[in-house]
């Protein structure tokens, strides 16, 4: 699982490598600069494909006891029920519980951040100093999406206009409330409050609320989803998102922004690469990890590397692969 991560962080860096196939180790990875934390590039074709979907899921472990487990969501906990069934009952009571831990374990989707609205339908001169507020004009159809309502601004220069992002997320919370989503951002997404937060680990907290607050293409939610996956990664608390509908999301993340080297580390530590490939995989990552701009993350990965029972040694001679940055264990 973690080479299949590993081909995508090649193929998000633009670079085509051969299936089953690490980069060689005179592959210069300086070059390839840390990107802006966030989504310059449309995400979505390449998070939407098939094979990436497929390596989510597969790379995100089900513990259907911390699926299911009680969350404080100051709710009355309902009565466990115990009952009697068949084998046949018993059978189909476990695909329906499968087809619920599936439900609860979709990843959030990640696309392109939107654009702000700037478009002008008309100008009025003769409106100008009528009022000193602005009038704003919402469609209350029932049924239609909220996305697709018409909500236009009156400015009191006359101007009319289509409303802002900002201004058409008040209208649509005012006349179609969304469960559990407040007109004003939650101090908890802000500082120094969001970061005493994930100081205390609760990631699973914080990205549920970020996506019952905003929508997936809003700035605020990239802003909150990234500060949240690069503690993550500072951390190295992987293990806190797993089992949950977040993991996903988070290898992507890294994959995306070329911050992959803790966590390939992550699955090898924990022993979490397909049994018939470990070997395999072994001698490959030792080429990765001579390719990783981190050099602590290489060099754990080559020492530990070592320790593992199915290969005798594991010795790495230096090498350079640029003059400026020589690569010594």
């Amino acid at each position: 699982m973690a080479l299949n991560m590993a081909r995508v962080w090649c193929r998000c860096s633009s670079y085509c490598i051969k299936k089953n196939n690490f980069p060689n180790v005179g592959v210069n990875f300086l070059h390839l600069s840390r990107s802006v934390a966030g989504y310059e590039r449309d995400p979505a074709p390449l998070f939407f494909s098939p094979d990436v979907q497929r390596i989510m899921r597969k790379m995100t472990k089900v513990d259907v006891k911390k699926v299911f487990r009680s969350r404080k969501l100051g709710e009355k906990l309902d009565a466990p029920e115990y009952k009697f069934l068949t084998s046949e009952e018993l059978e189909q009571y476990m695909k329906e519980t499968e087809k619920k831990v599936e439900e609860r374990l979709q990843v959030p989707p990640i696309v392109k951040e939107r654009e702000e609205i700037n478009e002008v339908l008309s100008v009025d001169r003769a409106l100008t100093g009528y009022d000193s507020a602005k009038f704003v004009f919402t469609d209350i159809t029932f049924g239609v999406p909220n996305k697709d309502r018409i909500i236009v601004v009156r400015e009191p220069d006359g101007t009319l206009r289509k409303a802002f992002w900002n201004e058409r997320f008040r209208m649509n919370q005012i006349y179609f409330p969304e469960p559990d989503r407040q007109l004003r951002t939650p101090h908890m997404f802000e500082e120094p409050y969001l970061t005493n937060v994930l100081d205390r680990g609760e990631y699973e907290f914080v990205l549920d609320r970020a996506c019952v607050q905003y929508e997936p293409n809003d700035p605020e939610y990239y802003r909150v989803t990234s500060t949240t996956y690069d503690h993550i990664e500072k951390e190295q608390m992987f293990d806190a998102l797993q089992s949950t509908r977040h993991f996903g999301a988070l290898a992507f993340y890294l994959c995306w922004n070329k911050q992959i080297d803790n966590f390939v580390l992550y699955y090898i530590q924990n022993d979490r690469l397909p049994g018939k490939d470990n070997a395999a995989f072994t001698w490959k990552g030792q080429q990765c990890a001579l390719s990783m701009p981190n050099y602590q993350a290489r060099r754990r990965m080559v020492e530990h590397m070592g320790q593992l029972n199915h290969v005798k040694s594991c010795h790495v001679k230096p090498c350079q692969i640029s003059q400026n940055f020589p690569i010594i264990f």
